[in-house]
């Protein structure tokens, strides 16, 4: 119990910097001062601008598919922040932000680890005599894969009725439905270690970001029930006062009904296709837009800075869910400790499955609406 509270005291006082974040301004960099100040504001302009430019075409076009140049400008905005940017970027940050040993690497290093990803050509090859992550590293593949598929143990319970009504073909007998059951997770798993995990595991880290996930993922469960037990003092009078409001009213079951009613496989269920969207999230406002804010920013010398390329990050979090209030407030709130999470530990897929517990916790306690973006 003392090694949990010093941690959860730590984080609200300590940053631990990845020293091997691609984050950092290298010392022996070479670069002038005129220089680095051009990329430093590159970076900070960028993220804001590309932000801006798909705010603006969800707006405008109110995401209607018919809208002719809605697809096409949400698909080159997306390819830039993904594909293009850090192709760009790379020949002038290389020498800026990455060790020389990262340099030998190349641009995958930037291009994956960098962002928190994983690597799928160290994921599959061997390489600077290194055997493949997908063998060096087979027990961590194993054990995400476990931890997964007891989540998608949880989703087959909670949503039992739904899929038998959906593949009632299928599961025609008691031995067809246990079949297809299997078949179906089976299928995932396949797809997972050897489509998904190439991409979005970062595998060299990701036992050491264990820790940090373990008390972040406390943290998002204090701050849920905390915010439970605050819509509880006296939701009755806030219903009334907001019902107006279609940014800040109450929806659904009572905050006190919604924590008596808590089931752990309701929570394990929704979890289950939560991570993943969690970790689309991270790779948006984390993997690229931060990674690029903090750039902006000396945050290896000054904790002013860093602070500010934590909030400028989380403000575009927020921004994104607006015009909904109280998610604005969330994941304001929820961006900022995420930003400085992943500073300490480069894992997009660690901060997708605290991001997924998160945003389900926020679903079973909080009475309030998920609804983002323009009207419909």
């Amino acid at each position: 119990m003392s090694y949990w509270m010093d941690e959860l005291k730590r984080t609200l006082t300590t940053v631990r910097i990845d020293t091997g974040s691609g984050l950092l301004l290298q010392p022996d960099c070479g670069a002038s001062d005129a220089y680095i100040r051009r990329v430093r504001v590159w970076n900070f302009i960028e993220p804001y601008l590309v932000f801006g430019l798909m705010m603006a075409a969800v707006w405008i076009s109110g995401m209607d598919k018919h809208v002719w140049w809605f697809l096409p400008s949400a698909v080159v905005l997306c390819a830039w922040a993904l594909i293009l940017s850090p192709i760009v970027h790379y020949p002038f940050e290389k020498r800026l932000f990455l060790t020389l040993e990262q340099q030998r690497w190349g641009f995958a290093f930037y291009f994956f680890e960098c962002r928190g990803l994983g690597n799928p050509i160290r994921y599959y090859f061997p390489m600077y005599g290194e055997p493949a992550y997908i063998i060096k590293y087979w027990k961590t593949v194993l054990g995400v894969l476990i931890f997964i598929n007891l989540l998608f143990a949880s989703a087959l319970i909670t949503f039992n009725k739904e899929i038998g009504e959906r593949y009632a073909a299928q599961m025609a007998t008691p031995g067809q439905a246990i079949f297809f059951r299997f078949w179906l997770v089976a299928r995932i798993d396949l797809a997972l270690v050897f489509v998904a995990f190439p991409f979005i595991l970062r595998l060299d880290n990701f036992t050491t970001s264990l820790k940090y996930m373990s008390i972040v993922l406390v943290w998002v469960v204090l701050i849920a029930v905390i915010g439970n037990l605050l819509f509880s003092i006296d939701e009755p009078t806030l219903r009334e006062w907001m019902k107006d409001s279609p940014a800040m009213s109450l929806r659904g079951p009572t905050a006190i009904e919604r924590l008596h009613s808590l089931d752990v496989f309701a929570v394990g269920g929704q979890w289950a296709g939560y991570w993943f969207w969690g970790f689309l999230q991270q790779l948006l406002f984390m993997g690229i837009f931060s990674t690029q804010l903090c750039r902006a920013f000396d945050i290896g010398r000054s904790r002013l800075h860093l602070f500010l390329a934590c909030l400028f990050s989380a403000a575009l979090f927020g921004l994104v869910h607006v015009p909904n209030f109280w998610l604005s407030v969330v994941t304001w709130i929820g961006g900022f400790l995420g930003s400085v999470y992943a500073l300490q530990c480069r894992n997009l897929l660690a901060l997708g499955i605290v991001h997924g517990l998160g945003g389900t916790m926020i679903n079973k306690l909080l009475p309030i609406s998920l609804t983002v973006g323009p009207p419909h």
